[in-house]
């Protein structure tokens, strides 16, 4: 019998937006030193030694639309041989080795339809941007599921995305294929199902991944059934492992990649390729409302549970977001009915002007027969620059740590202040006074501050610079 196994390891790249409004540059972070910031950071630790040691060209990965977004201006030299890494993917194997992600990194199952599919949308305009090609998988953030978010996914054309297994319901073998899940109206979507065991020992034990021969003979080549003809073991863990939290694991990845798994007899391959090649998938319902950081489904990113005890700031803090969001989309949608401009459209494409591909004057000739002077321009330019800072307000970092005074949360509340000062400019409603009430309540006792000392800093501050 002639065996396949297979081994795929997957990296999740992703840094939150970090930009001032202002100036789309990122502010100095103290707590980065001795660089200029975090991004800086991680990119001189992580990011280029794995460049440099060609680790992208033999793993599956995905980079966060944010992320991508700095390295362009920042880093593109490194980018640009990230990108080349997919090319060399897709001309070796037929398939390239990156996937997609939603664009601001939401968890995808608290928010609402329109949002899950507008940050679905960027995340595949986005990629297919930088990658010249159709992603054929979508990491979800935090693997966060549900199954509105899967059809969502299958509507747009991806193939698969990644999930742990106990986001599997019991009763299918979750170890050695992709399994086919069913969403609405009979539409399908591959889920491949990452090795739980070797994921966490390979992202916290720090001792199995000192030396990567070992590591595979101990641990990697367990995994597989003996006389079992098709099999793939998939590690996922966090990029930034290989090099920034687990300081030498970028050379321990390239060992991995370059000697061990091909001296072991294993064969280094992609998801894209594996499902390429197999024929009908077992069949398998997930669990909704579960993630891969979170024992409690997705309470981390919505109130205080056991991963983040004590914080009580983060329920007031996402109610509040929420409803801002909402009178933000509804003035949005009443502003853009005055123009006949589809609301849910206008956002949705809005990211081929964000990524440069169209001129703003351009694309809104498109969007109405209205004809528009130089004010209605910069109204409508203004309404959708407050959405897209509407939806960075929800970037799950914001949620992931336990203390509000860390530099996430103030983020989300800073992109909060923009998005409401540029909508109360172009509708003359006063948000920022509506909204008071509810900003004190997030943080306060233990902090020395609210929300609304951190809203009304960045508030006051554009409302001084944006003329």
């Amino acid at each position: 019998m002639d065996y396949h196994r297979s081994f795929i390891t997957h990296a999740h790249f992703y840094q939150p937006p970090r930009e001032d409004p202002i100036d789309d540059e990122v502010p100095l972070e103290v707590s980065a030193f001795p660089y200029h910031d975090w991004n800086e950071k991680i990119f001189q630790t992580c990011y280029r030694p794995n460049i440099e040691l060609g680790n992208f060209s033999k793993i599956s990965f995905n980079i966060g639309p944010t992320l991508i977004r700095w390295m362009r201006k920042k880093h593109p030299d490194a980018l640009q041989k990230i990108i080349d890494a997919d090319s060399e993917s897709v001309r070796r194997n037929g398939f390239g080795n990156a996937i997609a992600q939603p664009y601001h990194h939401t968890i995808l199952p608290l928010a609402t339809r329109d949002e899950k599919e507008t940050e679905i949308i960027w995340g595949i305009k986005d990629f297919i941007h930088d990658f010249g090609r159709q992603p054929e998988g979508m990491w979800l953030p935090e693997t966060a599921v549900d199954r509105e978010t899967l059809a969502l996914l299958a509507d747009h054309g991806i193939k698969f995305t990644i999930l742990a297994p106990w986001q599997i319901a019991p009763g299918v073998d979750v170890r050695q294929s992709p399994l086919k899940v069913r969403v609405e109206d009979g539409r399908e979507i591959a889920v491949f199902v990452y090795n739980a065991e070797l994921s966490a020992k390979a992202s916290f034990d720090t001792h199995a991944t000192t030396n990567a021969d070992k590591f595979v003979e101990e641990n990697v080549k367990r995994m597989y059934t003996k006389n079992l003809e098709r099999q793939f073991v998939l590690l996922a863990t966090d990029g930034e492992l290989y090099g920034h939290h687990q300081e030498y694991r970028d050379l321990f990845l390239g060992h991995l990649l370059n000697g061990s798994i091909n001296e072991s007899g294993l064969k280094l391959d992609l998801p894209s390729a594996w499902l390429n090649m197999v024929g009908e998938l077992p069949k398998a319902e997930i669990i909704e409302y579960t993630s891969w950081s979170c024992h409690h489904g997705i309470n981390r990113w919505r109130e205080a549970c056991d991963c983040t005890p004590g914080a009580s700031w983060k329920y007031p803090l996402r109610h509040c977001l929420e409803m801002i969001a909402q009178d933000v989309d509804s003035i949005y949608k009443k502003e853009f009915e005055k123009y006949g401009i589809d609301l849910r459209d206008a956002r949705n494409s809005f990211i081929e002007v964000i990524n440069g591909e169209i001129e703003f004057v351009e694309w809104i000739q498109q969007k109405t027969d209205f004809p528009l002077k130089e004010r209605d321009q910069r109204l409508i330019a203004d309404l959708l620059i407050a959405q897209d800072y509407r939806l960075r307000m929800f970037a799950s970092c914001g949620w992931f740590f336990d203390r509000f005074d860390r530099i996430e949360p103030k983020n989300n509340l800073t992109y909060t202040a923009y998005a409401v000062l540029l909508t109360e400019r172009t509708s003359g409603v006063d948000l920022a006074k509506k909204y008071r009430p509810f900003l004190l309540k997030i943080g306060g006792e233990g902090y020395g501050y609210s929300g609304n000392d951190v809203f009304y800093e960045a508030y006051d501050r554009f409302s001084v610079q944006v003329t």
